[in-house]
């Protein structure tokens, strides 16, 4: 029912606030389909991937949280106080079986709620990305087992494990984001500068700023690029901190172009879209051209001034 309710709202909030506006909804990424009725139909589809999601952010090495390497301090925790739970519902099922069946239940509930982002929006493709959020599970569960958990006497020791293990767990997390901000830092300021260079060679060699006016392609990615400093903190990164390593292909680069050109260097130039870059790609000759700084790096294909920052990977 509150389901239904909120859904309800959503809709005509969306509704309204579209009509107001004279806009609409965007296809990019599925957004446009999002609704309580394809949320419901996705269910058996989302609810194990919010599963799978969870298990990913903890113990996979798909998402950088630890700065050990490995998975430890998080599987400590997990299996502290999983066993701390069987025990203490154990004791207490005697008691009251339909109350331990509910408390089990809620337990079982948290991988969905940490994802809940991921069950709403499930076309977007952008699984990883969304999960992320799951962080804050490392900040509202083990406080919500600590209540639990200080009722025990004879797992004292445990418990002081427990809470260690916290502790340090906030301490990697913190660091991890450290890193990250740093990260990003980094990676912007190589690469604005390779950006602005690159407007420098357009200008000199009159292609940017002349009489004639020409459309762009840029091929690559800076972070590709053999001017790009990878620092320690930029290796160690997560991928969506790393600056400059956006995904490579035609319409997520054309996108990261567009707006770092636009954003982080305000120069006004014409970007070609997804249709020219493909025929471009299409002739081959990109194959053989060099990447920036390297003489032949920009050359006109199809009446379009191309420049290969790096390979498409």
């Amino acid at each position: 029912m509150d389901l239904l309710c909120w859904g309800g709202i959503y809709k005509l909030t969306v509704t309204v606030t579209n009509y107001i506006y004279g806009v609409s909804l965007s296809d990019y990424r599925g957004v446009n389909e999002v609704s309580v009725r394809n949320i419901v139909i996705d269910l058996p589809r989302t609810i194990p991937a919010a599963y799978k999601a969870f298990y990913r952010f903890f113990f996979a090495e798909s998402i950088q949280n630890n700065i050990f390497g490995n998975r430890t301090v998080n599987l400590c925790i997990f299996m502290i106080a999983g066993f701390l739970i069987v025990y203490k519902l154990s004791k207490y099922a005697g008691r009251n079986l339909s109350g331990t069946i509910l408390v089990l239940f809620m337990i079982m509930m948290i991988p969905l709620a940490c994802n809940i982002s991921l069950l709403i929006a499930s076309k977007t493709g952008v699984e990883e990305e969304i999960s992320i959020l799951m962080a804050g599970a490392m900040t509202i569960v083990p406080i919500l087992f600590m209540n639990f958990l200080h009722s025990f006497k004879k797992a004292r020791i445990l418990y002081g494990v427990y809470i260690i293990a916290l502790c340090i767990s906030l301490w990697v997390n913190i660091w991890i984001v450290n890193n990250d901000q740093l990260a990003m830092r980094e990676g912007r300021i190589g690469t604005v500068t390779i950006t602005q260079n690159i407007i420098s060679r357009l200008i000199d060699e009159g292609y940017l700023g002349g009489n004639e006016e020409y459309e762009m392609i840029f091929i690559g990615r800076t972070s590709d690029n053999e001017l790009f400093q990878k620092t320690d903190a930029w290796r160690s990164a997560n991928d969506y901190a790393a600056f400059g390593r956006w995904w490579t292909g035609v319409n997520p680069s054309g996108q990261s172009w567009r707006a770092l050109v636009r954003e982080y260097c305000g120069v006004s130039m014409r970007i070609c879209g997804d249709e020219d870059v493909n025929n471009v790609l299409a002739t081959g000759e990109v194959d053989g051209m060099p990447a920036f700084p390297n003489e032949g790096c920009i050359r006109i294909i199809n009446d379009i001034v191309v420049v290969k920052v790096s390979d498409m990977n």
